[in-house]
């Protein structure tokens, strides 16, 4: 990194001014998030005996703000990993306001990457993330990538701000969701799927949707597994044995 933070005003009232130009750096993204932490209403007992009282305690300050005036330039390699996600983003942002409260503006853009997507993997075509100065900040989103399978191209575009994402799932030439998801999924047309593969499918419309779970039983196997393709065949061959 290069550039130069300055720190002005007085005392109580400081300022960092600078410009920081970040020629590399990485972020991930965690696999889960933390569960929320309970609080826990907690009594008190068998306390000493409190002491006689005597010189007041001097109250604690309250910490001082720290006015802020700075942007970060990223010309690229600027890496954002995980959950599927692997990518290379470039941008410049600004903070201004307060430490407390900082107010956020600018615009990173997608350079390259990909997402893996129900284990399929879209690269990234374009995409941003837009900062509009929200307090606490919370960026617009959209990023559009793209895979071939079964004959198509898929068209995946994530939009919205950071805290409500969306999806929509289109293709080249036009067809409905649950057909692209079977070509994109099991690399076939949906009249051609097995049962089983039916029913995942199911599963991943429902998915898309927002009403449920991204990776359900048979997916988190099949990403465990490391199939491409997790396929299940009825038999009508039934084979018995005995007991010597």
């Amino acid at each position: 990194a290069k550039g130069y933070l300055n720190v002005t005003g007085s005392l109580g009232n400081p300022s960092v001014v600078g410009a920081l130009y970040l020629t590399q750096g990485e972020m991930s993204i965690p696999d889960s998030f933390e569960k929320e932490i309970p609080v826990l209403k907690v009594t008190e007992i068998n306390l000493p005996e409190r002491a006689p009282p005597g010189r007041p305690e001097r109250p604690l300050a309250l910490p001082f703000r720290i006015g802020l005036n700075v942007s970060v330039e990223l010309p690229g390699r600027l890496w954002l990993r995980g959950r599927g996600l692997d990518s290379e983003w470039s941008g410049l942002i600004k903070f201004d306001g307060d430490w407390h409260d900082p107010i956020v503006r600018g615009r990173l853009s997608v350079q390259r990457g990909h997402f893996q997507f129900f284990g399929k993997r879209f690269a990234f075509k374009e995409g941003f993330i837009q900062f509009d100065g929200k307090v606490p900040p919370d960026p617009y989103v959209q990023t559009d990538a793209e895979a071939s399978s079964g004959g198509i191209t898929a068209h995946l575009r994530v939009s919205g701000p950071s805290s409500a994402l969306s999806m929509a799932l289109s293709s080249t030439p036009p067809l409905p969701v649950d057909e692209i998801l079977s070509r994109v999924l099991f690399g076939r047309s949906k009249a051609q799927i097995t049962p089983f593969q039916a029913a995942t499918l199911a599963h991943s419309i429902v998915a898309l949707s927002g009403k449920g779970s991204a990776l359900g039983i048979m997916e988190r196997l099949r990403t465990t597994v490391g199939l491409d393709v997790l396929e299940v065949k009825e038999s009508s061959r039934i084979e018995s044995g005995g007991m010597s």
